[in-house]
């Protein structure tokens, strides 16, 4: 199953100003996660059937280029999860929220490393040994800190 991914208009959020905020709505597993667009527009600028900014608008080329890239991000999120095989829309949000995400094992290196510079050479070879032993278990050369979950924990 594939995840849906809508631009939507919340009329629900409307401000003082008479703008309403557009996201991005990513349904996967009957499951809807929002995430929001810089995009603030009134209602009577949104066309609701294209999904998009109406060209009454003075702004609305660059307010859609905007939209447009943000869907774009989403939907290469959604491919890059359906190669893993973990689509769902808390995956798709986190991926195009946290773009800059830490590996697993470099953080840990990092962290045997400040040890070893404290002159603690058993803690060090423990959390090598612990290293080691995760790459093995993985039998991947890193791991993001987003595929830990619960199954990879317990085993």
């Amino acid at each position: 199953m594939t995840a849906s991914i809508k631009l939507i208009l919340r009329k629900d959020k409307v401000k003082q100003d008479g703008t309403a905020p557009v996201y991005l709505r990513i349904t996967a597993h009957r499951r809807s996660r929002f995430v929001k667009s810089n995009v603030q527009v009134e209602p009577k600028h949104w066309n609701d059937q294209k999904r998009r900014v109406r060209r009454s608008h003075p702004q609305s080329s660059v307010l859609n280029q905007d939209l447009e890239a943000l869907e774009v991000r989403a939907k290469q999120a959604r491919a890059e999860l359906s190669l893993r095989g973990k689509v769902t829309a808390l995956a798709i949000q986190r991926e195009i929220q946290d773009k800059g995400t830490s590996s697993l094992f470099p953080f840990m290196e990092a962290y045997a490393d400040e040890w070893k510079r404290e002159g603690k050479y058993w803690e060090y070879q423990k959390v090598h040994v612990l290293i080691n032993k995760l790459k093995g278990y993985a039998k991947r050369k890193d791991i993001d800190f987003r595929d830990i979950d619960r199954q990879f924990l317990v085993g």
